[in-house]
């Protein structure tokens, strides 16, 4: 579906079925035409290892769901999407 209409950007969570969130931010890494699509990770994995690992990936941002509200949440994606007064 990425390649049908790339997005301005992706927020993945760690834990997804079927796939989990580092595999597809490896995936989208991966395609020269998606390389440049922020991914930003919110997710419940508190794990270090985890975080360092979507950062090496090229995660552009890694938030904790239960520390990071979803106010906190909103305002990144904004950011991160060239829409740095929030939300319209």
């Amino acid at each position: 579906m990425l390649h049908v209409r790339k997005p301005a950007l992706v927020v993945l969570d760690v834990n997804m079925p079927d796939m989990d969130g580092l595999t597809v931010l490896r995936t989208i890494k991966e395609h020269d035409e998606l390389k440049d699509v922020p991914v930003a990770m919110y997710s419940a994995d508190t794990q270090p290892a985890t975080r360092e690992e979507a950062t090496r990936l090229g995660a552009v941002d890694y938030l904790l769901k239960g520390s990071s509200g979803f106010d906190v949440l909103v305002t990144h994606i904004c950011k991160l999407a060239g829409e740095p007064d929030g939300p319209a």
